[in-house]
Order: structure tokens, then C-alpha cells, then sequence
């Protein structure tokens, strides 16, 4: 077995199982996770690896873990699913930089000796795509289909060339303090994770966090369980007893418990606390973002300019920093950092074909703003001149931040969509809401205005609530200020007119919020959603323990199986008349596209007499032919793969067993193929020519040549031997001219051309159609045979599968393990909880 060195558990399934997967390595390797180094040639930046195998005969393995939904295109994109969106990913950037920077590291620090090394990347849960993948990613990477061989894999991926390329100890001394990811609380006990000295999660969501300091162990405790939970859940699912196995018992991966584990790893992961500003486009959002930290720090104008979120955190110095979406981050100064979050700056950086910039932090001097709390200004909602990668931007805030602020335009008030974003806060975790309408000055003038809009507003969304998302109504206070009175306040540095717009009020309930209220708030949110996690948790090691306990299941299973296999056949048999059926249905639907081509150039031959259309109709028939033969083709893959789907379903069913192999090799190929008439049913059109004229002259020639020498004497003698040679020679022209003379044909085809045509044009149909046919036939045979394989290794199945269940009913042992396992499991979440009642 490997060593290996982490100081928390894998935080992902896809993380969890590569590691004990590479536990499995032979001696010699050792094994070390969530290593990360600091990048002093990148401004700084952090450069993190999930995992880095070393063994001092082979070198090092750095070895990149993308868990969850993964796809590519076949452009060569990968996008992973993180925080409810898909967001673009590119792991040979980040893996190279990383292991450029680890190199460097160790080479720095006294390993100086060659060290082979090699990129891993493993997609755990992703099936290998047909397409899409870099040079790299083909060679470099290991999928869903053989992730279960990466123990044998590992080894074979560095050539056993060398001998003591380094000394093993000295690279496990210099990577283990670069291992990050501490752990929240150090786990003393190795079956829980969970110390004795951690809270309980029913003690924390019962008490309140006084203060950052309070709150800090808190946010350990909590980070803790979540860990804990996550390992007891892995177990629920992943380690059924062998008496469940035999009962065939489904453990459904429950997402909720996931989706709670999430929640709260967003909720409570950070050290800051943070309010998000949201709202619609054009309410003023980064106006009052201005507003409250007394100068501008988010772009404003007549058209939307906040392209990204743009966080707000207190500094004596002033900065930025930049993270962009290949995952590195970089530290500018303000101005820089101001400009990045514009949409101007998006369009040049996508023209440039810069990274793009997921998120910017400027850091400056806001005397009221807790050290440890953060604003986040938003993209606009529902601009119609943004992309929806706008929109996501500020949606994914909602699973980050722990309170928010809504502001609303009066008028026009609260629109529909807004109803519906203000009934979806609750649901996103947000703990607390201040609702603020911006007033116009016009408005802001009239008497009792501000009381009539806060009313209204505040009844609006108390209304807008749904059971699921419930805003307490003491949470939903209303506060209106006027954000172009406090703008020209803070430029003129007027202090009582900056009072009179509210914006005052607004700020000190934010600032006595953030101090205060957030941390009790964030530590009872994530207790209740780790609570929630622990009663479905609990629930499914009741209906396990159920499982294993009742006799009758077991004797049921039995039965069924018994059944299954006496009335294979018979089932079988009604799955082949079902399979019948819909091919004759198929047949019938798919012969009127064959027929198509042919009955129409019938149509068209009985329509004409013309000899020119008539040669266009056969010659143009085998194109159509074969149009009609490609829709055929797609049409009848589609149906048949469609029926032999049904029955490999209604066969598996029917027998009830798991295990099952179905190939339906040759079902999807070309339909038929078919020669076509070659020879023209129709002739060209021939004019009649006499030749005539030809004839005389030939005739001429020709009476010279045969009298020549008679002729020539004649005329020197007589000139009658010339008119002699004329006749003999022209008489001999008419009679070849009208040997040679053609009658031709008309311009329309004779009676017997077109009934020859037609006939061919039938013939061709009827082959057609008695081929595809056959071809049907074929097909059905082979799905019939495929069927009674399947069947056949099915039945092996069930027998196999009856034996185990009549060992399991005598097989006491394997019932005691089964329940002792589901105890133990019960004991480390009991420990959690904190409490009997879970």
C-alpha cells in the first residue's frame, strides 16, 4: 500500500474516490493531497494541485481531478457544472502552471537530480468522449471507463528507467508543508472526524455568534460536520451489505443530501461575511454601492456598465485583485482593477483574446466597513442589452453571499420579475434581505410619498413569498432613499443633505448587521441545512436496517425469481410478438418512401409524350432514389434501435435481475442497397434526312473515278463522253444518297417507349420494396436472436442470483455484519448530531 499525506479528507466524491484508489499503489509510492505552492513569478499567485504521486525510481505524477458533470465539445472546450452553471475549464493550463512552479520549488530546495514527471488528468465520473480532446488530454487522461485500473495504470505511465532518481524523504519533507486545505479542528477520533471537543450541530443552531472571534470556531465546527457528514454519507451509498446486494436493494443517491452539504460549504467556507446587492438593470444598484462607501467604485452611466461582480472590501491600502477564468489571479492596482469590472473591459479582452475575468476585489479605506465583512455589487437582472453569462454571474452570488440588498426603482415600483427573484431568496440560502427603493426627486418631494412607498413595497413582498421561501416579516423592512440626493451630497460634501437621503439610516443597519447579526445568522443557517442532511441521512440506514431485518423481502425475492425463470420462455415468446408487431408497423410506415420516387416519375411518364422529359424523368429517378434511400436509412435506425431498446427493457423487467448484456450489432446499418436501370428507355429525337444533295456529289466523284480513262478519251475526241461520265457518275450519287437516306422520328416518345418505361419504373419499385423487405426480415431475425442471448445469460443470472438468496435466508452471519455496520454508521452521525432524536 502507498503512503499518504493530507491533512483533511477529500472534500469531493470525484477527489475521494481517486484517493483510495491510490492508496491501492504498491509500497514505494507515496501519495500527497491538495498540495499547494506559491507562484513568485506570477504576481503571487496560488498554484494548486489535487494530487502528486512520487516514487524515487519513477519520478512524479501530478494528477488533476475534475469530479461532477464534465463535457467537451468539438471545438475542444471543457466545461465543468460548479455553483448551478456551466462554467468553462481548462486543467492543462492549470495542471502545467502548477507543475512548473513545483519543479522550480523542489529544484530550489536541494532535489537537483533529473526528475521525470508526467501530467494525469482523471475525469472520475465522465465517460470518455469521441471527440474534443487536446493531444494531451488523448494520451494524459483517465476516465469513467477505466477509472477502477488506475492502480495498474499508475505505474505503467513513468518508464522504470532510472535508479534513485531522488531520495523519497526529502521530497516528502518539502511537499508536506504545502499541503493546504487545513482542517477546521483536528479530528480525534478517526471514526467520527469529529473531535469531542466540536459542539454538536444542535448545540450551534441553539446558540448565537457574539462576535468574529466566536464565530471563527463556529465556522470550524461547522466546515467539520460538513466533512463528517459527507464521509458517513459516502458510506450509506458506496458500502451495502452483502444480504442487501443479494436482495437487490437500491440506495438512491439522495441530491438534496449534496445539495445541503453545498449550501453550507458556500455559506459558512469563507472568512468574510458578504452582502450582495442585487436587482434589476438600472435601478441604481452601483449607485448606491457608490453611496455607501463614500466614492466610486462600480461604473455607472445611461447605459448598464457592471459586466461582473465586483466585491468591496476595507484596506488602509488601496488595490485590486483579478481573478480570471483559466484560475489564476492577479494584483492590480485600482484604477486597473475599477476598469476590469466594466463591460468595455470585457468586450476588449474577448478581442484581444485575453483570459476573461470572473471577479474583481478592490481594497480601500471604509472606516464603517467591518475588516472581515465584503459588499458585492452585482450584474444587472433582465438587461436586454447583456449576454446570460451577465445574468449568472449575479445568480451564482445568491449561493455565496449570506444577506442581501434588493433595490427597487419607484416608480414605476416592484415589476413581475423582480416578485419573482424576491420569492426565490430564501431559497438560495439568503439569510437576511434589506429591501431599498430608490426614489425619484420629483417624487421624493411629495408629502407622505416615502411612507406609501415603503408600505407598498413591503406588502408586495411579503405577499410574493411561498411556503418554500418564506422571508420572516420583521426581515422585510423597508428603507427608501434617494441615491441622486446622496450622490450630489458626497461630491459637494454636504453631511445633512447626505442625512436627508437616507442613505445614512441604510448604512448603519448594514454596518450593525455585518458586525453582528450575519454571524448568528450564517452559523444557525449552516446548522439547519447540516441537520437537514442528517435526518435523510438517518432515514436511509432506518429503511437499510429494515431491509435486513424482514425475512418476508428475502422470500419475496425468492419467489420472484423462481417465477421469472419458469415463464422466461413465455415471456420471451410475447416480447418477440410485441418486436413483430412493430417492425410490421415500421414496414408499412416506411414503404410509402420507397414507392414515393417511382409513383411520381409514373405520374410524370403518364403525364408526358415528350422525349427530352420523358429521358429526364429516368435520369433523374436514381437521384430521387437515392435521396428517398437516405431518409430511409435515418428513419429506420431510429425505429428499429427504438424497438430493440423496448424489448432489452421489457426482457430485463420482465425476468428482474440487474445483470445484463444486450448487443444489437448489425441493427443499425444500411438498410438495403439496389441497382438501378442503366440503359435509356427512351431514344434521342432523330429529323429525317434524305442526303440527297450528298448523294450527287459523292455519285460525281465516284462516276470519275470508274470512267476516268474512257472519259478522258472521250473528250478529246467526242464531248458526248462527257455528258456520258456526268449521267453515270449521277445516277450512281442518287441511288447511294437514297441508301443512306433516314426517316428519323417525331419529338414525341412512340407508345411502345412509354409502356417500355413504365414498365421498368415498376419493375424497379417492385425490387425495391421486396429487398428493403428482406432486409427487414434479416433484421428482425437478428434482434430476435440478440433477445434469446440476452434472455439465455439473464437466466444464468436469476439462477445464480436464487442460489444466494436461499444462502441469505440461513445466513445469520452476514445479517449481524450487515446491522453492526449500519449501527456503527448510525453512532458517528448520532455524534454529530448531537442527540438521539436526528
Amino acid at each position: 500500500m502507498s503512503r499518504v499525506f493530507g491533512r483533511v479528507d477529500p472534500t469531493t466524491h470525484g477527489e475521494r474516490k481517486v484517493l483510495e484508489l491510490l492508496s491501492q499503489l504498491d509500497e514505494g509510492w507515496n501519495v500527497f493531497y491538495s498540495v499547494g505552492f506559491v507562484d513568485r513569478q506570477g504576481f503571487d499567485r496560488q498554484r494548486e494541485i489535487d494530487f502528486i504521486a512520487s516514487h524515487p525510481e519513477k519520478g512524479l505524477l501530478f494528477i488533476e481531478v475534475k469530479g461532477g458533470k464534465v463535457k467537451f465539445d468539438d471545438s475542444g472546450n471543457i466545461s465543468q457544472w460548479l455553483e448551478s452553471n456551466w462554467k468553462v475549464i481548462t486543467p492543462e493550463l492549470q495542471l502545467n502552471n502548477a507543475r512548473r512552479v513545483c519543479l522550480e520549488f523542489l529544484k530550489a530546495n536541494g532535489v537537483d537530480a533529473f526528475v521525470p514527471a508526467r501530467n494525469v488528468y482523471v475525469f472520475p465520473f465522465t465517460k470518455k468522449p469521441t471527440s474534443g480532446l487536446s493531444q494531451e488530454l488523448q494520451t494524459c487522461s483517465i476516465f469513467q471507463d477505466d477509472i477502477d485500473e488506475l492502480p495498474n495504470i499508475i505505474p505503467d505511465l513513468l518508464d522504470n528507467l532510472h535508479k534513485d532518481i531522488f531520495d523519497n524523504s526529502t521530497v516528502e519533507k518539502l511537499l508536506t508543508p504545502c499541503l493546504v486545505r487545513v482542517a477546521a479542528a483536528e479530528h480525534s477520533d478517526e471514526n467520527t472526524n469529529v473531535s469531542l471537543a466540536i459542539p454538536s450541530l444542535t448545540s450551534i443552531a441553539n446558540c448565537s455568534a457574539e462576535d468574529f472571534t466566536s464565530m471563527r470556531d463556529i465556522r470550524s465546527a461547522l466546515l467539520t460536520h460538513r466533512e463528517s457528514l459527507q464521509s458517513i454519507w459516502w458510506d450509506v451509498i458506496n458500502r451495502k451489505s452483502v444480504i442487501e446486494t443479494t436482495i437487490g436493494h437500491e440506495i438512491v443517491q439522495d441530491d438534496s443530501v449534496i445539495s445541503l452539504l453545498q449550501e453550507t460549504q458556500s455559506l459558512v467556507s469563507s472568512s468574510f461575511v458578504e452582502i450582495g446587492v442585487f436587482g434589476q438593470v438600472k435601478r441604481g444598484k452601483s449607485t448606491l454601492v457608490n453611496a455607501l462607501v463614500g466614492r466610486e467604485v462600480s461604473a455607472v452611466g445611461m447605459l448598464p456598465k457592471t459586466a461582473i461582480p465586483v466585491t468591496i472590501q476595507h484596506s488602509v491600502e488601496e488595490g485590486g485583485t483579478i481573478e480570471l477564468n483559466d484560475g489564476s489571479t492577479v494584483m492590480v492596482s485600482l484604477d486597473d482593477a475599477l476598469f476590469a469590472t466594466t463591460q468595455e473591459s470585457r468586450k476588449k479582452r474577448i478581442s484581444d483574446g485575453s483570459p476573461s475575468v470572473e471577479r474583481v476585489t478592490v481594497s480601500l479605506d471604509v472606516d464603517w466597513l467591518p475588516s472581515e465583512a465584503r459588499i458585492v455589487d452585482t450584474p444587472g437582472l433582465s438587461d436586454p442589452g447583456q449576454s446570460a453569462d451577465y445574468e449568472s454571474y449575479a445568480l451564482n452570488e445568491l449561493d455565496r453571499v449570506s444577506a442581501a440588498i434588493f433595490v427597487i426603482s419607484y416608480p414605476p415600483g416592484i415589476e413581475q420579475h423582480e416578485i419573482q427573484i424576491i420569492s426565490a431568496l430564501a431559497s438560495h440560502g439568503i439569510a437576511k434581505v434589506f429591501f431599498v427603493v430608490n426614489m425619484w426627486s420629483d417624487m421624493w418631494k411629495k408629502k407622505g410619498a416615502k411612507q406609501e412607498a415603503a408600505e407598498f413595497v413591503q406588502n408586495l413582498v411579503v405577499s410574493s413569498q411561498t411556503e418554500s421561501s418564506q422571508i420572516d416579516p420583521k426581515d422585510a423592512k423597508v428603507y427608501v432613499v434617494n441615491l441622486g440626493m446622496a450622490t450630489d451630497a458626497i461630491e459637494s460634501g454636504k453631511v445633512k443633505k447626505l442625512q436627508e437621503s437616507g442613505i445614512i439610516e441604510l448604512r448603519d443597519v448594514v454596518e450593525q448587521y455585518l458586525a453582528i447579526g450575519a454571524l448568528s445568522r450564517i452559523a444557525g443557517g449552516g446548522a439547519r441545512r447540516l441537520l437537514s442532511a442528517s435526518v435523510i441521512i438517518d432515514k436511509t440506514l432506518s429503511e437499510r436496517k429494515e431491509t435486513i431485518l424482514n425475512p418476508v423481502l428475502l422470500e419475496k425475492r425468492r419467489e420472484e425469481l423462481k417465477v421469472n425463470i419458469e415463464s422466461s420462455e413465455e415471456k420471451l415468446t410475447k416480447i418477440k410478438n410485441i418486436v413483430s408487431a412493430k417492425i410490421e408497423a415500421l414496414t408499412l410506415q416506411l414503404i410509402p418512401v420507397i414507392s414515393e420516387p417511382f409513383d411520381s416519375a409514373i405520374q410524370r411518364v403518364s403525364s408526358n409524350t415528350s422525349r427530352e422529359q420523358l429521358r429526364n424523368v429516368q435520369s433523374s429517378l436514381g437521384l430521387k432514389f437515392s435521396s428517398a434511400m437516405s431518409a430511409l436509412t435515418t428513419k429506420f435506425q431510429r425505429g428499429i434501435i427504438e424497438i430493440s431498446d423496448e424489448a432489452k427493457s421489457n426482457l430485463i423487467s420482465s425476468l428482474g435481475v440487474t445483470t445484463w448484456e444486450f448487443s444489437t450489432s448489425g441493427l443499425g446499418s444500411e438498410v438495403f442497397s439496389t441497382s438501378f436501370m442503366s440503359e435509356s428507355m427512351i431514344a434521342s429525337y432523330r429529323p429525317p434526312s434524305d442526303f440527297k444533295i450528298e448523294g450527287l456529289a459523292a455519285g460525281a466523284t465516284i462516276g470519275a473515278l470508274l470512267v476516268q480513262g474512257a472519259t478522258a478519251a472521250l473528250i478529246f475526241s467526242n464531248p458526248v463522253g462527257l455528258l456520258v461520265a456526268a449521267l453515270l457518275g449521277g445516277g450512281i450519287g442518287l441511288a447511294g444518297g437514297k441508301l443512306a437516306s433516314d426517316k428519323g422520328n417525331s419529338q414525341e416518345a412512340s407508345t411502345e417507349e412509354i409502356q417500355r418505361l413504365t414498365s421498368k419504373i415498376l419493375e424497379a419499385k417492385a425490387e425495391s420494396i421486396r429487398k428493403f423487405q428482406n432486409e427487414i426480415s434479416l433484421k428482425k431475425e437478428l434482434l430476435f436472436k440478440a433477445l434469446k442471448n440476452t434472455r439465455d445469460s439473464l437466466l444464468m443470472d436469476a439462477d445464480y442470483e436464487l442460489k444466494n438468496v436461499e444462502v441469505a435466508l440461513r445466513d445469520e452471519k452476514s445479517k449481524k455484519l450487515a446491522l453492526s455496520e449500519i449501527s456503527d454508521l448510525h453512532a458517528r452521525l448520532i455524534k454529530v448530531v448531537g442527540g438521539l432524536e436526528v
